[in-house]
């Protein structure tokens, strides 16, 4: 994606100040045991399959296949504009306004190389109750070419 393509995701008067698609994705170690245990679910739908009939088998397979190729091949893309952080993960993207952002950290690779790591809080309604609750989450931004910059702009 070019700074053009991300043109229609911004909001009204918000500018692009910088942003960066990872040249490969690598496979982590949380996206891993995803692919371990949707494999698991694959292969024990086959030997269920090669044992019995059984309807459960296919379930199986087909949930393992969904959890294997959800987390396969889909190219990330950063963007940070004036008001906020968006994250592209395939069609989908998050978005993350920089006033709910409460610490920024950097871990470096090497000179240039590293990884942004985003901590903010996102207020959370809860159905049925008068009050609501903030939830404390964090983001990594991976193989950021340039990430101190990053995380200055952020």
């Amino acid at each position: 994606m070019s700074d053009i393509e991300f043109e229609k995701y911004l909001k009204d008067d918000e500018h692009i100040l910088w942003s960066h698609i990872p040249e490969e994705r690598k496979f982590y170690l949380r996206n891993g045991i995803f692919v371990i245990i949707g494999a698991i679910l694959i292969l024990g739908g086959v030997g269920m399959m090669l044992k019995s009939t059984e309807h459960r088998a296919w379930y199986a397979i087909i949930f393992g296949a969904i959890v294997v190729f959800s987390y396969i091949n889909h190219p990330k893309a950063y963007l940070l504009t004036d008001k906020r952080v968006l994250i592209f993960k395939g069609k989908k993207h998050k978005e993350i306004p920089y006033y709910n952002i409460s610490f920024v950290a950097v871990e470096k690779k090497n000179s240039d190389m590293g990884t942004v790591v985003l901590c903010f809080t996102r207020l959370r309604k809860r159905p049925g109750h008068h009050s609501n609750e903030y939830n404390v989450r964090w983001r990594n931004l991976y193989d950021i070419q340039g990430c101190e910059k990053a995380a200055d702009i952020i």
